[in-house]
């Protein structure tokens, strides 16, 4: 199974993370118990009204998010008939609501218990007031109307339909801690998914992403969300300044398709600095999630074990063995773990030159188009009443 993986080493978080002060700011979330992050930390300032909380940036030079947005259909199936296995999700019927963003002129919907509920919501959009009885027969009435004014047909086919809609049981509640019993929670599925199973076979998975619009106005930005059990796992830094959003989101890497045996497939010498050039250079050395490391730590991860690391090094640097030296030994070269052309990698600095190898497998993952059409049309806003992408 091939999976759309990202690799962000550095992510932003605005506010505590403390977890006794979860829900200050906002009762309920997008993220669920997951720990909210992005690469516009100033977009969702405010967006989610966090003025004045503080910013720190989450490092971890391998860190993974499964791109929910390019997950494919089959794949999400199965993540939500897992779940549902699990007692996480059920399916439950909802109504769906078609209403017009008069800022925005375009279609938008939200999910209600009822389908008197839905025409409501419709009808309160429109501007139209009808209390009581027949709210039903007066949104077929008013669609006309409603149709001009956005110059299009909504993309489902009545401005109230019944859907099936994955929702959290009772145990998946208590998980998703603050996300609600009446959103839409294939997403949420998704997150029980990485953490259960993902994680055995792709360790360095820690969490999702949905790589949405960057409109702040639209309440639209890219985010992720790091699962509850790997916070720990990544390095949390003070920061008061950070680059603009556009040149964060400029650099963030494409989504990749990798699979497990891309993942534990063996190092290969990929590029030097001299070889390579400094819009892929800098960014892997200046990254905050460039880590240095031991001689043997980093033999270790790059061979499998010390010994085979040790080969990989003398097959790069030949000079070592035929002089009778042992690199190892040499303080004049250094070890280090972060990221290459949008993939995890390893590199060596040795006479003030990087070379950096890179595991075959994730190297070669083909790029995948990034983002998809929701099924449920553009501006599908799945929460009513939540706040909206809401950072805690």
């Amino acid at each position: 199974m091939r999976l759309p993986l990202i690799n962000i080493p550095v992510v932003y978080h605005l506010g505590t993370l403390e977890r006794k002060r979860r829900g200050e700011h906002h009762k309920r979330s997008h993220e669920g118990a997951g720990l909210s992050v992005s690469l516009c930390p100033r977009a969702w300032e405010e967006i989610a009204r966090l003025g004045g909380e503080p910013l720190k940036a989450l490092c971890r030079h391998d860190a993974l998010y499964l791109d929910l947005l390019a997950l494919e259909e089959p794949d999400r199936g199965a993540i939500i008939r897992w779940a549902a296995g699990q007692g996480l999700v059920e399916p439950r019927q909802m109504w769906r609501a078609w209403i017009v963003d008069g800022d925005a002129d375009e279609w938008r919907y939200c999910l209600c218990a009822s389908a008197e509920d839905a025409a409501a919501e419709v009808l309160s959009a429109a501007g139209v007031d009808v209390g009581g009885e027949g709210v039903l027969a007066a949104v077929e009435e008013a669609a006309p109307l409603i149709f001009a004014r956005v110059g299009i047909a909504p993309p489902g086919a009545e401005l109230v339909e019944a859907v099936s809609v994955t929702m959290l049981t009772a145990s998946g509640n208590r998980r998703a801690r603050g996300f609600g019993r009446d959103c839409d929670a294939a997403d949420m599925a998704a997150m029980f998914w990485v953490e259960d199973v993902l994680r055995k076979s792709v360790p360095s998975a820690v969490g999702v992403w949905w790589r949405e619009g960057y409109d702040p106005d639209a309440l639209s930005a890219p985010r992720g969300a790091v699962i509850p059990s790997c916070v720990r796992m990544l390095k949390a830094v003070d920061t008061d300044g950070v680059d603009d959003d556009d040149d964060l989101l400029d650099a963030m890497p494409e989504t990749r398709l990798v699979g497990p045996g891309d993942i534990r497939s063996p190092y290969g010498y990929v590029t030097c600095c001299v070889q390579s050039s400094a819009e892929l250079i800098s960014p892997m050395v200046d990254s905050l999630a460039s880590v240095e490391m031991p001689f043997a730590d980093f033999a270790r991860e790059l061979g499998g074990s010390v010994r085979e690391g040790r080969r990989i090094l003398d097959e790069a640097f030949p000079d070592y063995r035929a002089s009778g030296m042992d690199m190892a030994k040499d303080w004049h070269v250094t070890y280090h773990a972060s990221q290459f052309d949008g993939m995890p990698c390893l590199y060596v600095v040795h006479s003030a030159i990087e070379y950096v190898f890179q595991r075959h497998g994730m190297q070669t993952a083909p790029a995948v188009g990034n983002g998809r059409d929701l099924p449920d049309g553009p501006g599908g806003d799945a929460a009513d009443g939540m706040e909206s992408r809401a950072f805690r």
